[in-house]
């Protein structure tokens, strides 16, 4: 018993594009990797800023009071 291999290729692409929609059949990653290419800096900023943040807060909040959040 020989499986072709040309019509098992269709039969599994006709399978993997069921309840695909257009915008997943005709997607074009160039402009989305063009963008982030052209905008590397805003995660390297975000993250600059969240870890300015978590150890800038850590050490703002050392030797505070802590709050009394327990529900009476």
């Amino acid at each position: 018993m020989s499986i072709d291999n040309r019509k098992l290729g269709e039969a599994l692409l006709a399978l993997s594009n069921f309840g695909a929609t257009d915008f997943e059949k005709n997607f074009d990653p160039a402009y989305y990797l063009n963008w982030a290419n052209d905008n590397y800096w805003i995660p390297v900023t975000a993250l600059a800023i969240y870890l300015t943040f978590c150890f800038g807060t850590q050490s703002f909040l050392e030797g505070k009071q802590a709050f009394d959040l327990a529900f009476k």
